[in-house]
């Protein structure tokens, strides 16, 4: 949470928050020694004193394994694509070789 608490991005979340009186979610990434994928949100707080201070409460999910697992089948499934395409367009025009000799 370290490299996210001096975040640009967590300020400007946190800035709409104020602005909209709303919640507001967004995906962050830190850029820390080990870089993560962040799901946050952030939503104002009714205050329970009569001191009238904002407060907000912010959660995050960590998704770097779901950005992951992502990646990973977006490239199967490029890959996948790529190397039936030959073979494919090797039947087709077989296909339609065979088909022009019946005619």
């Amino acid at each position: 949470m370290s490299d996210l608490a001096f975040s640009d991005d967590l300020n400007a979340l946190l800035a709409q928050a104020k602005e909209t009186h709303k919640s507001c979610d967004r995906e962050l990434s830190t850029d820390g020694t080990k870089a993560r994928a962040l799901a946050v949100s952030v939503a104002p707080v009714p205050p329970s004193s009569g001191d009238g201070a904002s407060r907000y409460l912010l959660v995050s999910h960590d998704i770097s394994e779901l950005r992951r697992l992502e990646q990973i089948r977006r490239d199967f499934v490029a890959n996948v694509s790529h190397e039936l395409r030959t073979p494919l367009a090797s039947i087709r025009a077989m296909a339609e070789t065979l088909q022009r000799r019946g005619a």
